[in-house]
């Protein structure tokens, strides 16, 4: 190809990869012998650059193997031409190998998100390779971009939980990779942080396991960088609140015993007086204790028969005694051929316990004075219903459950901890059921269903 033809056929593919029509700049170049028709180096650099960084974005938009392999490709022939012009690298812009560096990375956690072993494994020899051949001149540029991956990664975990192990991974190779590189402490003592952060929050449950693993990392933070004040402090903080778990599991345990004590004396005295009606009150009150603590405590409540007009009955008397607010009306409701329900009694008043005063408090904080709350029971489908006309719940709190989330609630003040009805869903859960909520038009409708085959 004349001069003229590859000058022409160079500026329109750089003019289609601009304007992101990846496709039309693949097939443009490839008019073009790179070997033959390009006669330096930077025009080969170039071309390879724009060959690679369109097979790239093509695989990040479609997942189509065949633009791995040939973004893969292009990588292996951009690795030979630095290679051959090592005396020369200074003259590689540091933008173009951030960018180079950044879209490696993102296709190999692209193609191996599923297969973590392999991507680390794979990408490791990969970034081994660049710093390798830039260790004298853009070394910092290899690490310092692979760090910027990582924290994006970190930042997308939400969206997928994919994520956190993709930056854990990435996470790992950078540590592995600049273990023997001088002036990285700061970075290395910062991803040991990130990596510390990832396991306290992970959501396993064996919090014993996860605070170990989270002070090891922090350890390992600090011997990096031993000013790392935010490596400090957390380690002071997971450190307290390991304390604090120890002294709550021990209050649990004494809490525990003694209102088994306090059950054994009440059972006592309703012997010794019979069915006095104050024995009776504080024989109900400690088993609704108790069947809080058991949920707090994540056990599994034992069941049996609930009889539901007896469990309606028991939470009328709870809200409509003599001293309660002449403006509160309860309603109940019974649907569908009786059956036998298998539940835990005390379990199922605390839940609706929960809910009936969330109810009476939204009618008081929107000034509504008339308060009424419709409970009803489907033995058909073995379902509940709370409903009010309170004021509503608001959209944010209805996206994807959030009302059930710990520390999140509904309620305008600065009081509230967000764990009632945290608990409550724990509760249903634990009970075989689940819990869900619809608002509109200032009405609210809590739905509690359990499977027909409940045992």
């Amino acid at each position: 190809m004349d001069i003229e033809k590859v000058k022409k056929t160079k500026d329109d593919a750089l003019n289609f990869f601009r304007a992101k029509d990846y496709k039309n700049a693949i097939s443009t170049y490839k008019e073009i012998d790179l070997d033959r028709d390009l006669t330096t180096l930077f025009d080969k650099r170039n071309a390879v650059n724009t060959l690679f960084t369109s097979y790239s974005k093509l695989y990040l938009q479609n997942s189509d193997d065949r633009y791995f392999t040939s973004a893969d490709k292009y990588c292996m022939k951009y690795l030979e031409l630095a290679i051959s012009d090592k005396n020369n690298l200074k003259s590689w812009a540091e933008n173009i190998l951030e960018s180079f560096i950044g879209n490696l990375i993102q296709i190999y956690v692209e193609k191996f998100e599923d297969n973590q072993s392999v991507l680390k494994l794979k990408l490791e020899s990969m970034l081994k390779r660049f710093i390798e051949i830039f260790e004298d001149v853009f070394e910092h540029i290899v690490f310092n971009q692979f760090i910027l991956e990582i924290y994006k990664e970190r930042q997308n975990y939400k969206d997928n939980r994919v994520h956190i192990k993709n930056a854990e991974n990435l996470s790992e190779i950078f540590l592995e990779l600049s273990k023997n590189v001088t002036n990285l402490n700061k970075e290395r003592s910062s991803i040991y942080v990130l990596l510390s952060d990832l396991k306290y929050f992970s959501g396993e449950s064996n919090k014993e396991v996860i605070d170990i693993d989270a002070i090891q990392y922090l350890n390992s933070a600090i011997k990096e960088d031993p000013n790392n004040r935010f490596a400090n402090d957390r380690k002071s903080e997971i450190s307290k609140m390991r304390d604090a778990r120890e002294q709550i599991s021990k209050f649990k345990h004494d809490a525990g015993s003694r209102l088994g004590l306090i059950k054994t004396k009440v059972l006592d005295l309703s012997k010794k007086y019979g069915d006095d009606s104050n024995i009776l009150k504080i024989n109900n009150l400690v088993d609704e204790w108790r069947a809080d603590f058991s949920i707090v405590n994540g056990e599994n409540p034992p069941k049996d028969d609930v009889d539901i007009k007896k469990l309606f009955l028991y939470i009328k008397d709870k809200f409509l005694t003599d001293e309660s607010d002449k403006n509160i009306e309860i309603e109940f409701k019974i649907f569908g051929k009786k059956r036998d329900f298998v539940s835990n009694f005390y379990n199922l008043v605390t839940i609706f316990d929960n809910l009936i005063k969330n109810s009476i408090e939204a009618y008081s904080r929107n000034g509504i004075n008339q308060k009424k709350v419709e409970i009803s029971f489907d033995f058909d489908s073995f379902e509940f219903k709370i409903f009010d006309s309170a004021g509503g719940v608001k959209e944010e709190f209805l996206k994807d459950n959030q009302l059930f989330e710990l520390y999140k609630s509904s309620k305008e003040i600065k009081m509230s901890s967000g764990f009632g009805l945290n608990n409550v869903k724990n509760s249903v859960e634990r009970l075989g059921g689940e819990i869900k909520v619809e608002s509109s038009n200032g009405c609210t409708t809590f739905t509690i269903k359990f499977d027909d085959d409940i045992d």
